[in-house]
């Protein structure tokens, strides 16, 4: 009796084995099946790279370029517009609407702080550079440190680039400016982006940046349109520069006086090395 249930155990036993092993093997999809390692064909493929949006074109690129910045765009374009004196300096104009609806808008502060005084100050001239040559000199660091009058401009770093369109970051630094006792150093980071269209012309955008935090200038701002004209350049441009220093009030206008006097400067001096073709 007892070798009977012990024979009878064993074949069980065996019958259990044989079926786990069938099972193991009956079929592909067998979690232990799935388990194992494969060693036998191809990778999968990576999965197809999404291509670059292209550059916008004409007008489009336009209004891409200076979207929700209305009010740098239409000045300049009705600038572009406007009759053009042939004069190897440009034609400098304050832009007091454009002031007061900066300060209204940073009331609270800016970029960087309080926007205590601005300086939107409009250029418009003709330079005998190509769009692309003069878009060349304007982003160029060394030259704006020079025409600015700066004692650094230099390149902090590249946002994007793609063809025909890039934006760039940028730090000046200028020091100890002012009146008598009232010094003080400027230091500011703001953005250019740059966009070459099919057409020939070439547009500019400059934007604050918040960091690193800047010193004294709250708030810089503007754009400029570069138009084929014959052999040279159709010139547009916008400067919006805004600080929080407040010195005692006989001084304040003669601050404000330097902080134009500064842009003003910058455009002539630009126009200079543009004709000397530099």
């Amino acid at each position: 009796m007892r070798r009977r249930v012990v024979l009878a155990a064993g074949l069980v036993l065996a019958a259990a084995s044989l079926f786990l092993s069938a099972a193991c093997r009956a079929f592909p999809g067998h979690p232990v099946r799935l388990s194992a390692p494969r060693l036998v064909g191809a990778a999968p493929a990576p999965p197809a790279a999404v291509p670059e949006p292209p550059a916008p074109r004409g007008e489009e690129g336009v209004l891409a370029i200076f979207r929700r910045l209305d009010g740098i765009r239409k000045p300049l374009e009705r600038m572009g517009r406007a009759p053009l004196a042939r004069s190897r300096t440009p034609t400098l104009t304050r832009l007091p609407s454009m002031e007061r609806a900066v300060r209204r808008r940073y009331r609270r502060g800016g970029f960087g702080g309080a926007v205590s005084s601005v300086i939107a100050l409009g250029v418009v001239g003709r330079v005998p550079l190509r769009p692309g040559a003069m878009a060349d000199l304007i982003t160029n660091p060394a030259v704006e440190r020079a025409v600015l009058g700066a004692d650094r401009v230099e390149r902090a770093g590249l946002v994007f680039r793609r063809p025909r369109c890039l934006r760039e970051r940028f730090r000046a630094t200028l020091l100890r400016r002012g009146y008598g006792p009232f010094r003080y150093d400027l230091r500011f980071t703001y953005t250019c982006e740059r966009l070459d269209l099919e057409d020939g012309r070439v547009v500019l955008r400059y934007d604050p940046a918040a960091r690193p935090r800047p010193e004294h200038v709250t708030l810089f701002r503007g754009g400029c349109l570069l138009v084929p004209d014959g052999e040279g350049t159709r010139v547009a441009e916008i400067l919006v520069f805004g600080t929080d220093l407040q010195v005692i009030p006989p001084l304040q206008p003669q601050l404000t006086r330097l902080v134009a006097k500064t842009l003003r400067d910058r455009a002539t001096n630009l126009w200079i090395r543009a004709w000397a073709g530099r």
